[in-house]
């Protein structure tokens, strides 16, 4: 075997096409993980706050008095302020990976029945169109 022989087989790479040299696709497996995790804590705070929202909610209507009316509704504007501004709002609002992978199937599922029923409706027009 000549040295060049050996140095190309040496030399040889058998990773994947376009993925980077260092690049450990764990790493990036593991940051999504993590990103799916922060998104899911938020939607549980979320809902833990809207379920405070509706108990305050419900105190304004339990309430006879005025002056507990009154402390009920103040109680239950400072639970709206937390749950409209609380910054989890937005991060509950993001989409996991698994749901865009599953938004992306659905949405090929059915761009390929959409086009399976234009090409009917063409093959139709075509024929009516020969009569």
């Amino acid at each position: 075997m000549t040295i060049e022989a050996e140095a190309e087989a040496f030399l040889a790479h058998y990773g994947k096409k376009g993925m980077k040299w260092g690049q450990r696709r764990a790493l990036k497996r593991q940051e999504r993980a993590d990103e799916d995790n922060e998104i899911h804590n938020a939607r549980v705070r979320q809902a833990v706050r809207a379920g405070n929202l509706n108990n305050k909610a419900a105190a304004t209507y339990m309430t006879t008095t005025k002056k507990g009316q009154a402390a009920a509704q103040e109680a239950y504007a400072r639970a709206e302020k937390k749950y409209l501004n609380h910054p989890d709002g937005d991060t509950a609002a993001k989409l996991t990976h698994g749901e865009k992978v599953a938004n992306r199937i659905t949405m090929t599922a059915t761009l390929a029945s959409l086009g399976i029923m234009v090409g009917a409706v063409a093959a139709i027009a075509v024929a009516d169109s020969r009569h």
